[in-house]
C-alpha cells in the first residue's frame, strides 16, 4: 500500500515537472523562454522521480498480480 502511493506522488510529481500536463500553448511558452539549464534541471529532476515511482510500481503490479490481492 505504501509503495504504491510512493509511486503515485512519484510518477505524479514527475509529470507536473515535466510539463507534460500543460496545454500546448503553455509549453510552447515555457520552451521560448525558459534558460538551458534550468529545462535541465526541470527535465533532470523529472527524469529522477520517475526513476524512483517506477520500481515502486512494478512492485504494486507484481505485489497485485501474485497475491490477486484486488481493493
Amino acid at each position: 500500500m505504501i509503495s504504491g502511493l510512493i509511486a503515485a506522488m512519484c510518477l505524479g510529481f514527475s509529470a507536473i515537472f515535466s510539463g507534460a500536463l500543460n496545454s500546448g500553448d503553455k509549453i510552447r511558452t515555457n520552451l521560448a523562454t525558459e534558460s538551458d539549464g534550468n529545462r535541465k534541471m526541470r527535465v533532470g529532476c523529472s527524469l529522477k522521480l520517475f526513476l524512483v515511482g517506477l520500481p515502486n510500481i512494478i512492485a504494486v503490479i507484481i505485489y497485485l498480480t501474485k497475491f490477486k490481492a484486488y481493493f
